[in-house]
């Protein structure tokens, strides 16, 4: 029995690569592939079996580009078939997809037991799915699986092809507009084929976060490896806060699972700033202080007197959340992003008044993270008790990112205010004063 075993990707990265490495790990008996996508630009990858397709190929097959080349994963499993039709099995495994599950016992098995393809179901398909399906299958019989890593005999991939030129002839034929994805041709195949189906998760000790959408982590994915599993998708912190956030209200407790295991400081202060009443921020805050004892954010173990406190600034903007946002920058973790945007004017300026004189032990001042830095040169701190007679205690003159700046006050003071000397805007994260 031979096997082939395609990784799919339309880039390279680091984090790419672990993903490929830790998947060879449980690859023993399989030939290995990387297939490169480069519809959109070519990327070098260094390994010896390289499978280059792109949109183009399809069209020379006798199929379709319509609802995407990358979305229609029967595809790029049909054009390695086609170059490489000498495997009885097909394993495709999807760049974002942490692999901690044996492949050849899966492979074994699906030999042993006669079974043609493994997905793991979706709910029936509805909407564009059904409607682009139906001119070609009928409205009862469509069914869903998830292919982010998938396993195909020989004869089912034939099936696939198959179907699909037979699909192309009938959408040319009587010219329609409907072409059906690929998820849903690959798992209704199976019914109308008579080929053998098995769901994923019969193969895993859980598929708790196998998804489409609501991604991991890699740290995460790692914890999860001490299970037969797999995890999907597994992004870098951007994508994962893109795509889990800000619809998460229905289920912040599995989200905030994955944070914790995550140990990713800025996930715990995204999930802070963006969880409503119903969720306990208490337990972040005690969680955050017990994992991040040695390297969390220096200010997480004073006395915080800023939250809840007046301030204004000198305007707002049209980027401005309000007319009145001054209050977003008082934080107890960052934002990861800017809480407030002045207008470009002569000396813009942001103000806190804690409301009496007060000892203060530090200022810590959070600029934009995404930014270079250009937007706060020439930022200045000052503290006073009074407006009048305020003292600067940080200056800034270059263009280097402020980001976790600690500014030591340790005397009384009322007033804390930023701002830009000279003509400019003034927008950043968050300022805590400390005790």
């Amino acid at each position: 029995m031979k096997y082939a075993v395609i990784f799919k990707c339309h880039q390279w990265n680091d984090l790419i690569e672990e993903m490929f490495a830790q998947m060879k790990e449980f690859v023993l008996n399989g030939d290995i592939y990387i297939q490169i996508d480069n519809t959109n630009g070519d990327f070098n990858v260094n390994f010896d079996k390289i499978h280059v397709i792109n949109e183009k190929m399809i069209e020379e097959i006798g199929l379709p580009k319509h609802g995407g080349f990358w979305y229609n994963g029967d595809y790029s499993t049909i054009l390695f078939f086609l170059d490489n039709s000498n495997y009885d099995y097909y394993v495709t495994i999807e760049y974002d997809v942490f692999v901690s599950n044996s492949i050849d016992d899966i492979v074994n098995s699906m030999k042993e037991n006669y079974i043609d393809v493994i997905g793991q179901q979706l709910p029936p398909a509805v909407g564009p799915h059904l409607k682009d399906c139906i001119p070609y299958y009928g409205v009862n019989i469509v069914e869903k699986s998830l292919f982010c890593i998938s396993f195909f005999s020989k004869l089912a991939v034939s099936c696939f092809y198959s179907r699909r030129l037979s699909q192309s002839k009938v959408r040319e034929k009587y010219a329609l507009k409907e072409w059906p994805i690929g998820e849903a041709v690959m798992r209704t195949e199976c019914k109308i084929s008579d080929l053998n189906y098995a769901d994923l998760e019969e193969f895993c000790d859980n598929l708790d976060h196998y998804d489409w959408n609501k991604g991991s982590l890699i740290d995460y994915a790692r914890e999860a490896s001490k299970e037969k599993t797999f995890v999907h998708p597994v992004s870098n912190a951007e994508k994962f806060v893109k795509t889990n956030f800000p619809s998460v209200r229905e289920d912040y407790d599995r989200l905030y699972e994955k944070i914790k295991k995550s140990k990713n400081q800025m996930l715990f202060s995204v999930f802070y700033n963006n969880v409503d009443d119903s969720f306990d921020k208490k337990i972040i805050l005690e969680d955050y202080r017990n994992i991040f004892k040695e390297n969390s954010l220096p200010h997480i173990n004073e006395n915080i007197i800023s939250i809840g406190k007046t301030c204004s600034q000198s305007s707002t903007c049209s980027y401005s959340y309000s007319q009145d946002e001054s209050s977003r920058a008082l934080n107890i973790f960052p934002r990861y992003g800017h809480s407030i945007h002045t207008d470009s004017q002569e000396n813009p300026w942001w103000m806190l008044d804690i409301g009496e004189s007060k000892f203060v032990r530090n200022i810590y001042f959070f600029d934009r993270p995404e930014l270079d830095g250009s937007r706060t040169r020439n930022l200045k701190i000052s503290v006073g008790e009074i407006k009048e007679n305020m003292k600067t205690v940080f200056y800034n003159d270059s263009d280097v990112k402020l980001w976790n700046i600690k500014i030591e006050v340790l005397e009384k003071i009322r007033f804390v205010k930023i701002h830009i000397e000279g003509y400019g805007l003034l927008n950043f994260d968050t300022v805590i004063v400390t005790t």
